[in-house]
């Protein structure tokens, strides 16, 4: 059983390297996968647009018509790459499912723990549309992910401007590319930098706090470490936290201002989107060894 400082931080740096090996895997498949995007997108419909001589695309009904084509190509990504990146994550929240529970071995007896591990697997599966024998559900969150719909609408937007504007054939190539490849100049926001970091990483990280929430509460931990480390990006908000102990009815009150989201949830987003820290959970006893005031809490309950 780990009840000391050195012990703890050892399974916080296991954490932090657990969900950072997943994210450069899954961003490594995701570059991948946008090239493929990209190649369909231009194969079977850019390429084929009909242009003037000037190389401007003409505002005709072949075009137009031609714009029903990029179903076809979301459709063959879906299959060859958009799946396989759905499946990845599947596997990764459930890696993260695994180490929560072997987490919260060093702290408990595993008779404590297995009942909890079940409840904790069955909420992962039905939050992510994972069904029996891991097959992931027709109109789950991964499906949806991997059909890559708004991706789908702002290339038919782009194509559909690029014909009825009569722009160039070169500029409307480059707007798709800019989209969903990124160009740091003139598109910091495209679909592969929101697909790694919003799909990617906060699912990983809502997974992994939501998941040991659920294993404090039934053991009935009430204090957790925030602790993620701090980068050049670190929110002042989080650079404040990091490292420091604190109960679940501070905790219940964190309020991360400008970078909050939609629905916010402390225990699950702490320092809004993007955010890479972590709620280690802990036992009372080790709690008060970490932060000696930690007892007023206790006698207050």
């Amino acid at each position: 059983m780990i009840n000391n400082k050195t012990g703890l931080a050892k399974l916080m740096a296991s954490r932090n390297k657990l969900l950072n090996d997943l994210q450069k895997k899954l961003e490594a498949a995701a570059t991948q996968a946008g090239e493929v995007m990209y190649d369909e997108i231009i194969n079977r419909v850019i390429d084929k647009l009909d242009k003037d001589e000037n190389g401007n695309i003409r505002n005709n009904m072949y075009n137009k018509r031609l714009i029903s084509s990029i179903d076809l190509a979301f459709s063959s990504y879906y299959t060859s790459e958009g799946i396989g990146l759905a499946s990845e994550i599947a596997s990764g929240a459930m890696q993260v499912v695994n180490f929560q529970s072997g987490y919260y071995s060093n702290f408990t007896t595993q008779a404590s723990l297995l009942p909890i591990k079940p409840l904790v697997m069955e909420t992962v599966q039905t939050w992510l549309g994972i069904g029996e024998k891991g097959r992931l559900e027709k109109n789950g969150y991964l499906v949806k992910i991997a059909q890559a719909a708004e991706v789908k609408q702002a290339v038919r937007d782009i194509t559909l401007k690029g014909i009825v504007g009569g722009q160039g054939w070169q500029d409307t190539k480059f707007a798709i590319k800019d989209y969903i490849k990124g160009n740091p100049q003139s598109n910091p926001f495209d679909w592969l930098n929101k697909y790694t970091r919003n799909f990617v990483y906060d699912t990983y990280a809502q997974i992994d706090r939501t998941t040991g929430r659920m294993f404090a509460d039934k053991l009935g931990f009430q204090f957790a470490v925030f602790e993620g480390g701090i980068i050049k990006t670190t929110r002042e908000w989080c650079n404040e936290r990091n490292g420091k102990v604190f109960h679940i009815s501070e905790i219940e009150r964190f309020d991360p201002g400008k970078s909050m989201q939609p629905n916010y949830n402390p225990v699950t987003d702490l320092g809004g989107w993007g955010c890479r820290h972590h709620l280690n959970w802990i036992p009372d006893s080790l709690a008060v060894i970490l932060r000696p005031d930690a007892q007023k809490f206790l006698q207050a309950a």
